[in-house]
């Protein structure tokens, strides 16, 4: 031994053959199927014999593992607002198609689809067992079926006054903006309707000698025309004062005389503000105002100022979905955003249609007290996320304004079931639904989904604990469900059981 240095025989051992080709002979692996086991499926209700005539999917047994001829089926008193949320690709658009055709097909709704991208146009061959039952619009400019609409003209049973705070609102919730913009939009809006004499039960009007009556026989027509639809006969009109007509007669002058506002001019109005801001340096304000009138600008260029410009021959909004002859009005409308157009106003159009729906469903149904009543109204919002709280338009991805939403759209989902309108949002980052209307969601269609905090959710709503402790079979079943199945709540029940 060699003082200083290592004993050969200690860090070195006899190798058997076997051993020693371990190290001496090529790479080898056996490459093949992988015996593995996978977790059971976590046991979810099989109710074979469910009651309704509208068939939604089939039934899935946990106990033998296989999807069985048993349906899912729904009857018209468990129907309730639904919510569909999935990740992209697992089927919750397919499941909110099916709900869409068949609840129109037996029941007879009257349904609009609020369409973000362009999948619900494949409802033209829906088979709703009669022709002529589905139309589609399309939002973008070169479509070959254009939506024609002026967001400003008032709504057949819409007050003015709650439009005009309304529409502002929807502009501002769509582009995340904050009150000082909203307060430019509702002074730019209000002088607009004030001198076009929109605001018909408005002092500063009544008291304008240019606005305060019936002026010229047009106005006169539109008025008539009101009354002929209540079944009245025509009287002279022309150089009445406003407060000596009835209401119904002042709200259809009103939406005469709205036709003459559209967004052009409004934005116009709006950027008359900016001189005098920038004589006082206002930079607050004048930064402010740049961001509205960045955002509005895309609906006075080209295509889109004549799409949803003033003037006649618009599509009556308060009748999409009333298809068929006038005793037995109902079917499917499809508005469709397409990708050509940007996505501020998309959100803000589709968001403003829903609006005038719901309100005037809410006036027909009040008018119809003590006689026959209409169709059910549904309506779907594809991509409800983008439309509800709006939509983010730098392109630096900075967060300029929080994802909230305007107590409108809350309180349609929290009413609406009163007057007979369901509402269905399809989301695949349902933790991005504001709280107040997962919440009004009785009903549900779950898909695959690995966001955390969507699990947490959809646990929660599906009455299981989201706190770790219990139920986790469930929660990682969430995470790795195939494309095609959800797991369903039909939650509107008198039952405990």
């Amino acid at each position: 031994m060699i003082g200083g240095t290592l004993e050969a025989y200690r860090d070195s051992s006899l190798l058997l053959p076997l051993q020693l080709a371990a190290y001496i002979a090529p790479v080898l692996f056996e490459e093949g199927l992988s015996v593995t086991t996978q977790e059971r499926i976590p046991a979810f209700a099989f109710v074979p014999d469910m009651p309704g005539d509208v068939v939604l999917a089939h039934l899935w047994s946990t106990e033998r593992a296989e999807l069985t001829p048993a349906q899912l089926r729904l009857s018209e008193e468990r129907f309730f607002h639904t919510v569909f949320a999935a990740d992209t690709g697992y089927g919750k658009t397919v499941a909110a198609e099916r709900l869409v055709v068949e609840t129109t097909r037996k029941w007879r709704y009257r349904t609009v689809v609020l369409d973000f991208g362009a999948g619900w146009r494949r409802l033209l061959n829906a088979p709703l067992e009669e022709p002529g039952r589905v139309e589609v619009f399309q939002l973008f400019p070169g479509a070959v079926v254009p939506f024609r609409w002026n967001p400003w003209q008032v709504g057949k049973r819409i007050q003015p006054e709650r439009q005009l705070v309304a529409t502002c609102e929807i502009f501002k919730n769509a582009g995340r903006m904050g009150p000082r913009q909203l307060g430019f939009m509702r002074r730019g809006a209000r002088q607009l309707y004030l001198e076009h004499g929109v605001l018909t039960a408005d002092r500063e009007v009544l008291a304008d000698p240019n606005w305060n009556q019936v002026r010229d026989a047009e106005e006169e027509a539109a008025v008539n025309a009101a009354r002929r639809e209540r079944g009245l006969p025509e009287e002279p009109r022309r150089s009445v004062h406003l407060e000596d007509l009835k209401p119904f007669e002042r709200q259809a002058l009103a939406v005469h005389r709205s036709r003459g506002v559209d967004m052009s001019a409004w934005v116009e109005r709006l950027a008359s503000y900016k001189p005098r801001l920038e004589r006082k340096r206002d930079q607050a304000s004048l930064q402010s105002l740049e961001g509205v009138l960045l955002r509005l600008e895309v609906f006075t260029q080209g295509e889109m100022a004549r799409m949803y410009g003033g003037g006649t021959g618009t599509v009556a909004v308060e009748d999409l979905g009333l298809l068929g002859p006038p005793d037995d009005p109902w079917g499917i409308s499809v508005l469709e955003g397409g990708a050509e157009l940007d996505e501020y106003a998309k959100a803000a159009l589709l968001g403003l249609v829903a609006f005038h729906l719901y309100n005037d469903a809410v006036v027909r149904r009040r008018e119809s007290i003590g006689r026959a009543r209409g169709p059910v109204l549904q309506i779907v919002f594809e991509e409800a996320n983008k439309v509800l709280t709006g939509v983010e338009t730098e392109g630096d991805g900075r967060q300029f304004g929080a994802a909230t939403t305007t107590e409108l759209f809350q309180t349609m989902w929290r009413d609406g079931r009163k007057y007979r309108i369901f509402l269905h949002p399809v989301v695949q980052t349902v933790s991005e639904l504001p709280p107040g209307i997962l919440s009004s969601c009785n009903n549900s269609f779950f898909g695959q989904t690995k966001n955390p905090k969507d699990r947490d959710l959809m646990m929660a709503h599906l009455a299981f604990s989201e706190k770790g402790f219990t139920d986790e079979d469930y929660k990682r079943f969430i995470s790795r469900m195939p494309a095609a199945m959800a797991v369903c709540k039909l939650g509107y029940s008198m039952d405990i059981v």
